[in-house]
């Protein structure tokens, strides 16, 4: 199975992000999964996000 992945934290100053990407990659791991896309999301909820849509 192919799965994206997404992690985000509000600030650049959260350092939150790189041991959430590496908790989801161990859980597809251990599901025999693929990681087909990844993102990663630095920014207030005020703001608009970006489009992952490919």
């Amino acid at each position: 199975m192919r799965v994206g992945i997404y992690a985000r934290v509000s600030t650049n100053e959260q350092r939150t992000l790189p041991m959430q990407l590496k908790a989801l990659r161990k859980y597809v791991r251990a599901r025999n999964w693929k990681v087909a896309l990844e993102v990663e999301d630095i920014g207030s909820g005020v703001k608009e996000r970006k489009s992952a849509n490919r």
